[in-house]
């Protein structure tokens, strides 16, 4: 409902004979835009009690001060008024921390994981997305880059090979016809949101991890170390859920093959992340920094990993030779040891292009159109004819 403002309130009673507090309860109210706009000029008091009322929780009995302090700010949170009541510091979200001391990697290369770091996983809801209605799976989420001062829709050029994969099973994967391919030379590979717009999504979910599950075999196979993030989603009532994935190829074909499919309605749902936990918690060691949070997970619900430019200081030049297209750059004068990991090659350049125009080895067609598939065929590549937009961005895992 558009017309709608949820307000939170909260009610307390303290015993002074007692010298504690002995009830505590929370509670929405929900005024049209009329009613809102007429409340926020008065006292509650004096505005009585015209609202759409919905009691959350109520606890009686003895409550410790510092318990309620507790209950008051994780019920309010992200309310200043309460820390400025408390007279305390707002605490910031893990969002917003920055570490003290980031290494070079963290810094050049913030969403650096390997093997052994386990799945990261994230589930979000948002407003119901009613954009891509009856249709069984679509891109919903694009990048943006900006040419000649206008935005553009982007996303990395790897996804074709999940639009084959998926043509493989049965379905077709809409991405918008205006849409760049860029392509980066490391080993990670962001897939966009794929939301199922179908009413029940329960199939094309699954279909959707198994065409996952084919591509991550095969690249397997291949001796590839490539990190991947997922997302896939689909409404709940009225909510859109985004289930976000983040990790190495291995151990996530190993965690589709153990859940091969997502429940698509609330408790079911509710049940599958109980059993994430259980799976995610005795299959991996924690690990909670690497990558950190806030460098990897994004405020429209999706894991990603974001890549850093070589910036001008580091003077990099593109040139061409026997080899082919290759490039020279230079440290910062004394500053040698602070970059130590470039200099002893565990930090890289890796080239990223616009893809204008690719060709199948094997049909000599548009690779977009061609049915073959350089993930997963064998001896088929993808020739490429034309690029535009070359930059460099720094990886610890460059294709060699």
């Amino acid at each position: 409902m558009e017309d709608f403002f949820g307000c939170r309130y909260m009610h307390s009673i303290y015993d002074t004979s007692k010298e504690t507090f002995v009830h505590f309860d929370g509670a929405i109210r929900g005024y049209d835009s009329d009613l809102y706009f007429e409340r926020i000029d008065q006292n509650m008091t004096d505005f009585g009690k015209r609202s759409e009322y919905t009691k959350l929780f109520r606890i009686d009995g003895k409550l410790e001060l510092k318990n309620w302090k507790s209950l008051v700010t994780n019920y309010m949170q992200d309310n200043p008024l309460i820390y400025e009541y408390f007279g305390i510091t707002k605490p910031k979200s893990e969002l917003d921390k920055e570490p003290e001391n980031r290494s070079l990697i963290q810094q050049l290369v913030p969403h650096s994981m390997n093997k052994s770091d386990g799945i990261k996983l994230l589930i979000s809801y948002h407003n119901r997305n009613e954009a891509y209605k009856d249709i069984s799976h679509s891109v919903s989420i694009y990048d943006v880059i900006n040419i000649n001062g206008e935005d553009k829709s982007i996303l990395e050029d790897e996804v074709i090979e999940v639009k084959k994969a998926l043509n493989r099973l049965g379905k077709e994967l809409v991405i918008k016809d205006d849409t760049l391919y860029g392509n980066c030379k490391d080993e990670y590979w962001n897939i966009p949101c794929i939301f199922h717009g179908n009413e029940d999504p329960n199939e094309d979910i699954q279909v959707t991890l198994l065409a996952l599950s084919n591509i991550f075999k095969r690249m397997i196979e291949r001796g590839l170390e490539t990190i991947v993030s997922y997302t896939v989603s689909w409404n709940i009532e009225d909510k859109e859920v985004r289930v976000s994935c983040l990790g190495h190829i291995e151990n996530l074909y190993n965690w589709i093959n153990k859940f091969p499919t997502i429940p698509v309605d609330r408790d079911g749902l509710k049940k599958w992340l109980d059993n994430q936990k259980t799976y995610l918690n005795n299959t991996f060691e924690e690990c909670i920094d690497k990558p950190l949070v806030q460098d990897i997970c994004q405020f429209d619900g999706v894991l990603y990993l974001k890549r850093k430019i070589v910036s001008e200081e580091f003077n990099l030049e593109p040139f061409t030779d026997e080899n082919g297209l290759c490039y020279r750059f230079s440290i910062p004068e004394k500053e040698s040891e602070k970059y130590k990991e470039i200099v002893n090659g565990n930090i890289k350049p890796v080239m990223f292009y616009i893809l204008k125009k690719a060709t199948c080895s094997v049909s000599n067609q548009d690779y977009h159109k061609s049915p073959h598939s350089k993930i997963l065929d064998d001896n088929v590549h993808m020739i490429v004819n034309e690029l535009e937009g070359l930059s460099f961005y720094w990886s610890d895992k460059p294709i060699l």
